[in-house]
């Protein structure tokens, strides 16, 4: 009706026989609703196909004032649309459809849970570029004229609905890999994730491995690539380059005994960083957890090893060796009490007995309330790397120093690397710490009341 005024203001007119006070009520709402209108200018972005898919992003980030970015996955999913496919549902399900999507079988697994649509789009792609440059390269072209393998945005663009589909189901086989390795390593959850970016080359490594992962020699790299990015703290900030060069790097030094991959090349472990792991903001202080566990720590007061089942059932968590009100009563420190050498797994049940009371008090009170000999607790002590004779005498810094130690050994050999020597570590303290502590001791907090 707007468009065509002419019509409808004679047929207006006619109906009304010309009165003349209806023809000021059209005069008006002409002039105040339909000029309007007709010279309202509507804003237009004219994209030619020639426009490359991360510019139609970026377009969209500028002019858009809803603050929603387009990502890779809202992009690729309007693309695919055009070959019939939807994207949406093979990776969140559909019922309707009857479509299992890729994120419900993966968040079935609780360490995988934070695994975003994004992180999927990169290992397929990260897989679907290392393949083509292995094609390449078997048709003669030089490494310099076969093209890089990338998981970057403008390269997550380009990944084409057939590769997509050719290679969905592999990499999800990938990420499930990914999810028992790390439960081998005593990482169960998503919150205890060192690095949720180190997941993309991982899953990627894992599903081009095969069965083979699980072979001991094997294994024991990826182990060694995985410690040296965790406790080398290789991936915070941007990865994706470093994600190039995994896949590749570590599947030749797996496959055919090339020369270690960067990763495990750049990575070092300064011993005085220990002294300054106190929160889950840090990627090596989550990882010296997990190494613990894995190690063979057992729970203080069941004597059972850190198991998933254990670990859920009895409410497993970082928690202070020499309480926190023991701490403040002797002087302790905070850069000394809260770092990674006072700190272990144990049990929620565990931690509300241990209190705030001396070592020596609290270790006799779980003797007693377990019915557990000195000798059982001292052997549950040593799969935390703690020293008996220190914590039954109350003595912490012998256990302090000998923890310590205990501790850059368990990291020297999860990276297969020597570690930089520090100082004495009473003036190594002094190191910048990180942020407030965020062990929760609310036992501790009571016994200090």
């Amino acid at each position: 009706m707007l468009f065509d005024v002419f019509n409808w203001q004679t047929g207006y007119l006619q109906h009304w026989k010309f009165d003349s006070a209806k023809t000021q009520l059209y005069s008006a709402f002409q002039t105040e609703i339909l000029q309007r209108f007709q010279s309202y200018q509507i804003p237009v972005i004219e994209l030619k196909k020639t426009v490359q898919k991360e510019a139609v992003c970026h377009v969209f980030e500028k002019v858009n004032t809803g603050g929603v970015a387009l990502n890779a996955f809202e992009l690729l999913t309007a693309i695919y649309a055009s070959d019939n496919f939807r994207l949406r549902d093979d990776w969140y399900g559909s019922a309707e459809r009857q479509v299992t999507g890729a994120h419900r079988v993966m968040t079935q697994k609780k360490v995988l849970r934070g695994v975003q649509n994004t992180d999927f789009l990169q290992a397929v792609t990260l897989i679907q570029t290392y393949r083509r440059r292995r094609e390449d390269m078997a048709a003669g072209k030089s490494r310099d004229e076969a093209k890089g393998v990338s998981c970057k945005r403008s390269a997550v663009l380009e990944l084409s609905r057939t590769d997509y589909q050719a290679l969905r189901d592999h990499v999800l086989t990938g990420f499930l890999r990914t999810a028992k390795f790390l439960t081998l390593e005593h990482i169960f959850l998503d919150r205890d994730l060192p690095y949720q970016t180190q997941l993309v080359p991982l899953a990627a490594i894992l599903a081009e491995l095969g069965d083979s992962w699980e072979e001991i020699g094997t294994k024991q790299k990826v182990r060694q690539w995985y410690w040296c990015g965790v406790l080398g703290e290789l991936y915070g900030g941007a990865v994706e380059s470093r994600h190039a060069r995994d896949l590749p790097e570590v599947l030749d030094w797996i496959r055919s005994g090339s020369p270690p991959p960067t990763t495990v090349r750049d990575a070092n472990f300064n011993a005085d960083r220990v002294l300054t792991l106190r929160t889950r903001n840090s990627a090596a202080y989550k990882g010296v957890y997990a190494l613990l566990m894995q190690s063979g720590g057992r729970e203080f007061l069941t004597d059972q090893p850190m198991s998933f089942a254990t670990y859920d059932e009895e409410k497993i968590d970082i928690h202070h060796i020499f309480p926190k009100v023991w701490c403040h009563a002797n002087n302790i420190e905070a850069k000394l009490m809260d770092c990674i050498v006072n700190k272990t797994a144990i049990s929620a049940r565990t931690n509300r007995i241990i209190g705030g009371a001396a070592p020596a008090k609290y270790l006799a009170t779980l003797e007693r309330r377990g019915s557990i000999a000195p000798a059982t607790i001292d052997r549950i002590l040593a799969t935390h790397l703690i020293s008996h004779e220190a914590l039954r005498g109350d003595d912490f810094k012998s256990f302090f120093e000998a923890r310590r130690e205990a501790l850059i050994e368990l990291i020297r050999t999860a990276m297969g690397k020597t570690v930089a020597p520090t100082e004495e570590w009473i003036e190594a303290a002094g190191e910048p710490m990180e942020g407030e502590d965020d062990t929760d001791d609310e036992a501790e907090a009571l016994e200090a009341a």
